[in-house]
Order: structure tokens, then sequence, then C-alpha cells
């Protein structure tokens, strides 16, 4: 007996046969990209032991990093040794963090600021009022991590003796003591002319600004909170003071290079600028009981929280 098949049944055929054409085609399709794509990468596999590396396209690089160093000779602003004054007292801190607003290359000891190579002017803002650093903008870096990094063909030619550097912020770890507790905290410093902050985190807790903040503003943070003041001086050592005076409150750090930075035009290879700061001491306060701990709920005085010195090296 023949069943005729209804036009329900007769659709339902088409469609499954229609379907399962495209699926075929779809497959095929895909199968096809896969063939092409595993040809592409054997081929780039054999060939990637055939072809060096790429080199550098964009030419040689001028890059910059800070070190920190506790064992370094501890300078005044003048650049000369000065010890710890009598009822002082002060610990080289951790270092966690640091940058800078500007630097300059200068070719001798009578070079006028401004007038040397100027390779970098950080951002500034009239936000707070009157100019001042935007800190939002600021490059901040760990120890012997690179800062900077500039096209040595965008380095002006010549032959440099003496490098500035204005560096703008500090993040550091110092030990103290509490109520007979030893303790840490972190401490961050501004050195800059003038800074617009908004707000800032210490370590763990943002502290809102949103105003100018002078040269020596700090924030202190521990387990108990974060508390901020100014310190009374910051130490910026510039050894050539006599003949190329700085700014007060600029906290322009001046270093001779450990011999001539040379600019020619002509480099092939990458060279980096290693700043060496000294850390000795740098932390200061009024030592009231002599025994040469930080104790601020005793009314132990912070009077500068500066760098003492700094070295500069090319590093080929």
């Amino acid at each position: 007996m023949l069943v005729k098949s209804s036009w329900k049944q007769k659709l339902i055929f088409k469609t499954t046969i229609h379907q399962n054409e495209e699926l075929y085609y779809l497959l095929s399709f895909i199968f096809y990209l896969f063939s092409i794509l595993s040809i592409l990468l054997t081929f780039a596999a054999c060939a990637s032991d055939d072809i060096p590396p790429a080199g550098n396209e964009d030419g040689p690089q001028l890059s910059m990093e800070f070190h920190f160093n506790p064992n370094q000779e501890r300078l005044n602003n003048f650049g000369l040794p000065q010890g710890m004054p009598a009822g002082h007292a002060g610990v080289s801190p951790e270092f966690n963090a640091m940058s800078a607003h500007y630097v300059e290359l200068a070719a001798t000891a009578f070079t006028p600021l401004g007038t040397g190579a100027i390779i970098y002017q950080g951002a500034e803002t009239t936000d707070g009022g009157e100019m001042a650093i935007d800190f939002d903008q600021e490059v901040i870096c760990a120890p012997g991590a690179t800062f900077m990094e500039w096209d040595l063909s965008e380095v002006p030619e010549g032959t440099y003796e003496y490098i500035r550097i204005s560096l703008s912020y500090q993040n550091y770890t110092v030990p103290f003591r509490a109520l007979g507790i030893d303790l840490e905290g972190t401490l961050a410093s501004f050195l800059g002319y003038n800074t617009y902050i908004e707000n800032h985190t210490v370590n763990q807790e943002m502290v809102e600004v949103s105003s100018n903040k002078k040269q020596g503003y700090w924030a202190f943070e521990t387990q108990y909170g974060v508390h901020s003041g100014d310190a009374s001086n910051t130490t910026v050592p510039n050894p050539i003071s006599a003949s190329s005076p700085i700014p007060a409150g600029s906290c322009l750090l001046t270093a001779r290079f450990n011999e001539p930075f040379q600019v020619t035009g002509e480099e092939t290879d990458d060279q980096a600028i290693r700043m060496s700061i000294s850390t000795k001491q740098s932390f200061e306060w009024i030592d009231t009981n002599n025994n040469g701990i930080w104790e601020p709920l005793d009314g132990e005085l912070v009077v500068d929280m500066g760098v003492r010195g700094m070295k500069a090296e090319v590093v080929k």
C-alpha cells in the first residue's frame, strides 16, 4: 500500500535536506580555514629560526633610572659633606618610588639654569590657582626602573659635564616608635616648588587634597591612619651653586657625570643615565632624648626630608 506524503512531511523533508546542505558547506569552509591557518603557522614556526629578532626600529634610545644608596656621602645644599647636627638624628629610608619634573643637561659648571639641553619638562597646571606641577600627570617609578626614555637623535649634540634634575615626589618607608612599640610607616613627600594635588595614595589610604602644596608637604600613613604636615627644610645639594645657582624651593639637584656625556648624533646603541641618589640619614628630626629613634608622639619634629646628594653615570 502506497502512502502519500502530506505537504507538511514534504516541507519538513526538504527543509532538513536544505539545512544539511548548509551545515555541510559551513563545515567545509571552516575546515578550509583551519587548513590555511595550519599552513601559515607551520611556515612561521619554521621561518622564525632563520630570521633574526628585529632591531630597534626607532633608533638608539636614552633612558634614565633612579637608584638609592644609603652609604653614599651625605651632602649639604652646597654639595659639601655634612654630618648630623647636635641634637638631631636621622635614618636612611627605604625608597618605594620617585618622580622628577625637569631634566636638563649642562655643558659646564657655568651654564646658567635653563640654558642647557632641557630634555624633559613635566606637565603644569593652574587648577589650584598659581602655576604648579600637575601631580596627576607625574611619572612615578620604582627604584631601578626606567623613569623616562628619549630618542637619542632628539637630544641636542654636545658634551655635557653636569645634569640637573628637579625631584618632585618621593615615597619611602621609615621606622618610628610610639608608646614604646617599634613600628614602620610610609611617607609621601612632595619636593617640587609647588604641586597641585587632587588626591594621592600614601600606601593603602587615599588622601584628598584638591589644592596646591608648596615644597615640603608630606603625608605619613601607619596602621592607625594618615597624618600630614609640612617639613621646615628640604636639602637640595648643588655642588656648582657658586657658578650656577638654583632658585630657592626648586629641588633642582645637580650632579657631575663620572665622565663627560657626549652626544654626537651618530650613536647606534642604547644608552642609560643611571642616577645614584644619597639617602644617607636623609630623613632628619630633632632627637629630644638622644636615643636615635624617631618618636613623633613625644614631640620629635621632622626638620628635613630632602635627599643628600646625587651622582650620574652614563651606561652604554
